[in-house]
């Protein structure tokens, strides 16, 4: 319920007002009439015999109205009544005087219609002081009635009893300061008050009876008889619903920050710096250290430190993480909080901390490790701040156990990477040497050894191409593409060189591309496919075509037996092998793929002459040109 000036709200207060002093003054006014009405009546009997009639007229109109006014459900009878007695006392004294009857009958009707009309008007008024009253007293709001001059309540209904906690009697006539918490913003109010003349929304406190403070919000103008009506509403809940937002924010404001800064971390060593960093910035702790379990849970190590003194260190570089109290958290996964180490038999680094918060840093899988957070001065953990604090060692914990795994994937991958090196290296080179001593044995031998010479040869041949395509896999998957512009007239010339005794024709054409040094491998992936699934008699053609402004369109075609066509779609796969005697391990058209993607473009496969599989097949490829 609020109050502004002119509406329903203050009408109700000054009826209310008005009333009161309205019926102090009709006490009086009876008493008065009474004594009155017997006084005049002897009066103007004596001037009835006089033949005197307009006095005793205007006489009758005091208690018509009162009645009327005084009792409005009986006002029409009472006022008929008085009119009746009227017009015997007129036709008592003055019957035989024609005009003074004409006269005393208009009268008649006269007292009747103001009887009537004032009844009509007091029960009018009755009725909106019943439900005005009522809406004072049955508000849901608080409603006080202040006088504008000395600020003392004048009236308070139930609600505003109850929300301040006096009984209502009590408030009448005290000052409104007894329930104003803050004293000087009450000064505030009221001189605001009295410059605007009405006020609406206003937060300010109330002190209850035991003491407590209750927020509100007051709503109040000044009345036509200098008083003030203010309505109030207990706002607390909202409040602190308010405060609980603005706390909840907070907390989620520093574990973004926090979260924030240690998902940029590349290393453990840099993410527990960052986490112990941001940790003591935002929480306002003066002294912290993290640290990780080790020796399946029997101690744990100082992994990052801020804040301990250089003398103390070593006797704090290490604690014991499966005895009390450090077991409680290392262990059982608890927090422990000390306002007081030495009340609480916390020897860790004192001096100079006085309080301090362990905090486990915990995973689904367990606990990692611990967060210690010390103050040199005595604090108080509130439950606002160790929920933060434990949501950060959640954090953390889950970040360090993912940068463990990342570190041992990474150790792992540097492990396989040294294998493949040792293959790549030394297999290569022994399969070299092979190579050599193949060759030469299928030069001095003939017939049947010669045929096994050469299997030697194509065994080894294959072997190093193995090598090769897993080098290059590798490579690929390692280091991010560096483009440069390179000639294609110059990468399949020398690519053509590799295979001196085969039909392999090419055009010039001057295209420059965005490739890097792994280029090469496609077309020797594509001629070498060719050729092998071509036998002797195969021929490879090899032309290329501008595409657009930024794109150069090759195609490696082949005049052997074909690619079918529920094979098209699938020989780029991974290990995606041909369905010939000659097919290989399915990496070759893979690798080639990866790398064509590699350098934003795209592969696949036609038939040479379209609709005849059988006629040879075409591998198209498009690359990016320099614009």
């Amino acid at each position: 319920m609020r109050c502004a000036p002119g509406g329903a709200g203050t009408r109700i207060l000054m009826t209310m007002r008005q009333e009161r002093q309205l019926w102090t003054l009709w006490d009086f006014v009876l008493i008065g009439l009474v004594l009155l009405s017997v006084f005049i009546a002897n009066i103007f009997i004596y001037y009835l015999y006089q033949g005197t009639v307009f006095v005793l007229t205007n006489f009758f109109y005091i208690p018509v109205i009162f009645a009327a006014f005084e009792y409005p459900k009986r006002g029409i009878f009472v006022s008929s009544s008085l009119a009746l007695i009227y017009f015997a006392v007129i036709y008592t004294f003055l019957s035989d005087d024609p005009t003074a009857i004409t006269s005393a009958t208009m009268q008649f009707y006269v007292f009747v219609a103001v009887g009537t009309m004032v009844s009509h008007l007091s029960n009018e008024l009755r009725e909106q002081e019943l439900r005005y009253r009522g809406i004072f007293d049955h508000s849901e709001a608080g409603v006080f009635l202040i006088d504008r001059k000395e600020h003392k309540i004048v009236e308070a209904n139930e609600q505003s009893a109850a929300l301040v906690g006096h009984p209502r009697s009590e408030l009448a006539g005290k000052h409104i300061s007894m329930v104003w918490y803050d004293q000087a913003d009450m000064e505030t109010f009221f001189s605001r008050l009295k410059k605007e003349y009405a006020i609406s929304g206003y937060e300010t406190r109330f002190q209850t009876r035991d003491g407590s403070v209750r927020w509100v919000l007051i709503s109040a103008s000044i009345l036509e008889d200098w008083e003030i009506v203010c309505t109030v509403v207990d706002i607390s809940e909202r409040k602190q619903t308010e405060r609980e937002i603005i706390r909840r924010n907070k907390e989620l404001a520093i574990i973004n920050q926090i979260g924030t800064a240690i998902s940029t971390a590349t290393t453990l060593e840099e993410l527990e710096r960052v986490a112990l960093e941001k940790t003591l910035g935002f929480m306002d702790f003066d002294v912290g250290a993290i640290y990780s379990v080790q020796n399946g849970a029997k101690t744990a190590e100082l992994a990052r430190q801020q804040g301990i003194p250089e003398a103390l260190l070593p006797r704090f570089r290490e604690i014991r993480a499966d005895t009390p109290p450090y077991s409680r958290t290392f262990l059982e996964g608890y927090p422990l909080y000390y306002r007081d180490v030495v009340a609480g038999a916390m020897d860790w680094v004192r001096p100079p901390v006085v309080s301090l918060a362990i905090v486990p840093l915990a995973t689904n899988a367990g606990v990692v490790g611990a967060m210690f957070l010390g103050n040199t001065e005595p604090h108080t953990f509130y439950e606002g701040d160790t929920a933060i604090v434990e949501h950060i060692g959640k954090e953390v914990g889950n970040a360090m156990a993912k940068a463990r795994l990342q570190q041992q994937l990474q150790d792992k991958i540097d492990e396989a990477n040294l294998y493949i090196d040792i293959m790549t290296h030394d297999i290569h080179n022994a399969n070299t040497i092979s190579m050599g001593y193949a060759e030469i044995l299928t030069e001095i031998l003939q017939d049947e050894p010669r045929t096994f010479a050469n299997k030697l040869l194509s065994s080894v041949l294959q072997s190093s191409s193995i090598i090769d395509n897993v080098a290059t896999i590798r490579r690929i998957h390692a280091e991010r593409p560096v483009l440069r512009i390179k000639s294609l007239d110059e990468v399949i010339r020398e690519e053509i060189l590799h295979y001196p005794g085969a039909e392999i024709s090419y055009k010039p054409t001057g295209f420059t591309i965005l490739a890097d040094d792994l280029i090469p491998v496609i077309f020797r992936n594509l001629i070498s496919n060719a050729l092998k699934f071509g036998e002797q008699k195969a021929r490879v053609l090899i032309s290329a075509t501008a595409v657009g402004k930024d794109e150069v369109e090759v195609a490696v075609a082949d005049t052997g037996p074909g690619i079918s066509d529920d094979l098209k779609g699938v020989i780029f796969a991974r290990f995606q092998r041909g369905k010939g005697k000659k097919s290989g391990k399915g990496l070759g058209l893979y690798i080639t793929r990866i790398i064509v993607e590699r350098y934003g473009g795209r592969i696949w496969a036609e038939d040479r002459v379209p609709g005849q599989p059988g006629q040879g097949a075409v591998i198209r490829f498009r690359l990016k040109r320099p614009v």
